[in-house]
């Protein structure tokens, strides 16, 4: 992508896509669109975003996802959205404000996914844990591996 830079035209994100709409494996047929934006500019967030239909002999599963990851000190920021969808049946997934540093456990967060039965979720609170809810409302804590 070119930005303006003085009187002349710089790089200011490479874009990456891909699609395909026939690719087939023992019956199977796969078809989808993904894209990533990559801003030279450290400080700017990446963003991906992809659609994917795998159609089989007796079933179709549909998904659709998206995420922005800034990086900034060692660490990332991500938020994103997930839904995958076969027949009546969705599951989709939420994270919000998730903060990884390299070595390190998330420090910040919230992730929630929701089904049929519900909802489940989690935040992280910086410490190695996370606090859990579940569909009828009960919270725990965990120790999440990365802190053992």
């Amino acid at each position: 992508e070119p930005t303006p830079c003085g009187p002349f035209e710089c790089v200011g994100a490479i874009t990456y896509q891909v699609s395909t709409s026939g690719l087939t494996l023992n019956g199977t047929t796969f078809a989808g669109t993904w894209s990533w934006r990559d801003p030279v500019a450290a400080e700017q967030p990446s963003t991906w975003s992809g659609d994917l239909t795998i159609a089989g002999p007796r079933r179709t599963l549909q998904s659709t996802s998206s995420a922005t990851v800034a990086i900034a000190d060692g660490c990332a920021t991500y938020d994103l959205t997930a839904e995958i969808t076969t027949g009546a049946r969705t599951l989709a997934v939420t994270a919000t404000d998730v903060q990884r540093c390299l070595d390190a456990c998330p420090t910040a967060g919230t992730v929630e996914l929701v089904g049929a039965r519900g909802a489940l979720s989690w935040s992280y609170g910086g410490d190695g844990t996370a606090e859990v809810t579940t569909a009828g409302g009960a919270t725990f804590d965990v120790t999440l591996a990365c802190a053992e």
